[in-house]
């Protein structure tokens, strides 16, 4: 009796308006925010570390054929960057960079057609447009062997325009903003206005004026002008993607485009897989360290947050147990490497197949599904379980995680636990069953 009264001294008092229970153990239901707490923390140490982890596989990677595939990928790439410079896709600025940004491609656009003279010039004796995408259409869509499908093949340089250029962009705003000069045999800005609408500028002084391009037209940043602007934008835009996949209808740049997609989906393997592995290697060798130093199924974030593993008769866990409780949580959390894939290279290895099943590409978004979804349904499971939360990971190893009144007493409740089984008094089975029982309201656990 004078132990059960120091137990229950001990162990039977207040945490918030709950107690301990006669175990010595803080309610569940009381410290979950501490627990989520230690979770995330050993989430972000494990992705921390998987990052560090998939750096080193991409080391070992790389004389194994990755760094081939690397330099394989720049070069047709490089390849790719220049033929859309030559054909006048792409251009270089002041800075060196591969193309020009939106804005500086439609200022450049609508300065071209200010007027004739800025539109064309001489070189080499061949009639240049200054606009790139006109260059492209007039000048060197004739030499690609083009299936232009609902276009017929136009004869010259005014059939392109009105046939393919003109729908791209009149088309798609809805309005004439370019017509068709009869005496330079050029396509220029709509500068007549609308007789229905007089007081509305023409399209030539919305768009000059509002980009700056000719001096000698006010600047105008209304709010109709600026959205008309940007619709033209965009349109223009568009017709320039339209352009560079038409340029890649060269047999060529046909073949190069295809490679660059080929070579880009196996690194993309690659490097997901030295993600997953990172990642694995990571959260084994974690949980393997601070099982160790730490004992009593402790990582970092229980250590610090005062929790311990221990099996569902509150003995001691087997080392089966702590690796049946691992393995299920990797697949809880497996999720997690969406982190080191979007910092690593971006959402484009969500796509790279890992492997193909019936000829069918399966691919590490559909695993990343279903680790969320396990994820939730064990949070699910864990709110019913209130009395002790337990989530999959702690039915599937017969484990539970506890906190302590005491840090201290871990082995004395450890060694208190193995002597109530081995005893299997009445009482300490009606007390371990319900803590409301009239066994506990003897020894006075469920009074205040």
């Amino acid at each position: 009796m004078e132990k059960r009264k120091e137990n229950r001294l001990a162990l039977g008092k207040r945490t918030g308006n709950r107690y301990f229970t006669p175990k010595g153990e803080k309610p569940a239901t009381d410290v979950w925010v501490r627990r989520w707490l230690g979770h995330l923390c050993d989430a972000v140490i494990v992705i921390i570390l998987g990052m560090l982890m998939y750096a080193a596989a991409l080391g070992i990677a790389g004389p194994c054929g990755y760094d081939a595939k690397m330099d394989e990928y720049h070069s047709a790439q490089a390849w790719k960057l220049d033929f859309l410079t030559d054909v006048g896709i792409m251009v270089e600025n002041e800075e060196g960079d591969s193309t020009l940004s939106d804005d500086e491609m439609f200022t450049r656009f609508i300065r071209a057609y200010v007027s004739p003279e800025t539109l064309v010039y001489q070189k080499d004796g061949q009639t240049h447009y200054t606009d790139d995408l006109m260059e492209f259409y007039l000048n060197t869509i004739e030499t690609l062997d083009i299936d232009f499908g609902d276009y017929d093949v136009p004869t010259d340089s005014r059939e392109y325009f009105d046939k393919i250029l003109v729908p791209d962009i009149n088309e798609a705003v809805n309005a004439d903003v370019f017509v068709f000069n009869e005496e330079t045999n050029l396509p220029e800005l709509n500068k007549s206005v609308d007789p229905e609408n007089p007081d509305v500028l023409p399209y030539y002084d919305q768009l000059v004026g509002y980009v700056g391009a000719d001096e000698n037209t006010p600047p105008d940043f209304s709010e109709a002008t600026q959205s008309f602007a940007q619709r033209v934008a965009q349109a223009y835009l568009s017709a320039r993607m339209t352009a560079g996949q038409l340029a890649l209808c060269d047999v060529t740049a046909y073949a190069n485009e295809v490679a660059l997609t080929r070579i880009s989906n196996d690194l993309g393997i690659i490097q997901t897989w030295c993600v997953i592995a990172g990642w694995l290697v990571a959260l084994v060798g974690y949980r393997a360290v601070t099982f160790a130093i730490f004992r009593y199924g402790r990582t970092i974030g229980k250590r610090v947050l005062g929790y311990y593993v221990v099996d569902s008769k509150r003995r001691k866990a087997k080392v089966w147990q702590l690796a049946v409780r691992t393995a299920v949580e990797a697949v809880e959390q497996f999720w997690t490497i969406i982190f080191a894939l979007l910092i690593s290279f971006s959402g484009t290895a969500f796509q790279a197949p890992l492997f193909r099943v019936s000829g069918q590409p399966v691919t590490v978004f559909w695993f990343l599904l279903g680790s969320l979804a396990i994820y939730f349904i064990s949070c699910f499971v864990a709110l019913l379980r209130r009395n002790n939360m337990d989530s999959l990971h702690d039915l599937a190893s017969h484990t539970v995680c506890i906190a302590l009144e005491d840090s201290e007493i871990i082995e004395k409740h450890l060694k208190e636990n193995e002597t109530r089984v081995e005893e299997g008094s009445a009482e300490d089975v009606a007390r371990n069953l319900d803590p409301e029982s009239e066994v506990n309201e003897n020894l006075g656990g469920g009074q205040a």
